[in-house]
């Protein structure tokens, strides 16, 4: 499915398409594309496709420094969306340094 499709089916009953094109800075040129080809907006596209079906708890793949550097923007703008809706966004990683300007709180496992 393009990710026009996942957000025509996920926003029945939350958010607008619109309010969430919006809100997560989704191009308007990647709408009609499949999640696999949007590149690093897919992070974008799966917490919009999230926040459409009502979802309040949002988890990023391992984070790494080289993957910090490339998502910098996209993780601060995808953060603070979340922060204002009052949701949560898990973001694991093996060194706080990587996401100690992105996050609220960080909780260490041993």
């Amino acid at each position: 499915m393009t990710i026009r499709e996942q957000l025509e089916r996920a926003t029945s009953n939350h958010f607008s398409m619109s309010e969430l094109i919006y809100l997560l800075e989704l191009s308007p040129s990647r709408l009609d594309r499949e999640m696999k080809h949007i590149s690093n907006e897919r992070w974008n596209a799966s917490i919009a496709i999230g926040m459409g079906q009502g979802k309040r708890i949002f988890c990023f793949p391992w984070l790494n420094h080289v993957w910090k550097d490339a998502l910098k923007v996209r993780l601060e703008h995808c953060s603070g969306v979340l922060k204002q809706l009052n949701c949560i966004l898990l973001i694991p990683t093996h060194s706080p340094t990587i996401i100690e300007d992105i996050v609220d709180e960080m909780i260490f496992i041993h």
